[in-house]
This record gives structure tokens, C-alpha cells and sequence, in this order.
């Protein structure tokens, strides 16, 4: 049953991994490319709504008056929903200028 748990919360916690990694990768390459401030913040934000979301679950789990909280939550996660969606444009928005900069410059030593 722990082990359970343990992969459970490995799983769940593994988009905050991804989004903190990302950012941190994003900002090795603030130097080099402009559009990496909008991968950092696309995967900062990714990060900060993961948390988000484990800490409202977990204070739902702990509290006793769960159905009238279902609401209010509900309502929460369709907010946050939207600002990840949000996030995961701006990382592929992000991307693609970043592999857009690259090519041009790629393009340019070239001749």
C-alpha cells in the first residue's frame, strides 16, 4: 500500500518536476536566445498552477465539508485549467520562436 502512495505522488508531482526543470533549462539559454524568457515563464507558471492544484486537492482531502467545497473547487480548477493552457501556449510559442531564432542564425554563418 506505501509503495502505492509513493508512485501515486511521484506521478502527480511529476508536472511541477517537469515545469521547474523547464524553467531552469529555459534560463541556461537567456543569454542566447530572446525567446527563452518565455519559455521560463511558460514553464514557471506550468510549475506554480501544479502546486497549486496538489494544494488545494490536499486541503480538500482534509477537510470535512467536502460537498459544499466541490463548487468552489470545481470553479477553481477550471481557472486553473486555463491559465495552464495559457502557460502551454506560451512555452510552444516560446519554442517555436526559440527554433525560428536558431535557424535564421544557422541560415546566416552559413553564408
Amino acid at each position: 500500500m506505501q509503495l502505492e502512495h509513493l508512485l501515486r505522488e511521484c506521478v502527480t508531482w511529476s508536472n511541477v518536476l517537469v515545469g521547474v526543470a523547464g524553467c531552469a533549462g529555459a534560463a541556461w539559454f537567456l543569454v542566447r536566445s530572446r525567446w527563452a524568457i518565455v519559455l521560463m515563464w511558460g514553464f514557471g507558471i506550468e510549475a506554480a498552477v501544479g502546486v497549486f492544484q496538489q494544494v488545494v486537492v490536499r486541503v480538500l482531502n482534509n477537510t470535512s465539508d467536502a460537498a459544499d467545497a466541490i463548487g468552489f473547487v470545481g470553479s477553481i480548477f477550471v481557472l486553473t485549467s486555463a491559465v495552464s493552457a495559457a502557460a502551454r501556449l506560451a512555452i510552444m510559442a516560446g519554442a517555436v520562436g526559440a527554433l525560428r531564432e536558431g535557424s535564421r542564425s544557422s541560415t546566416s554563418q552559413l553564408t
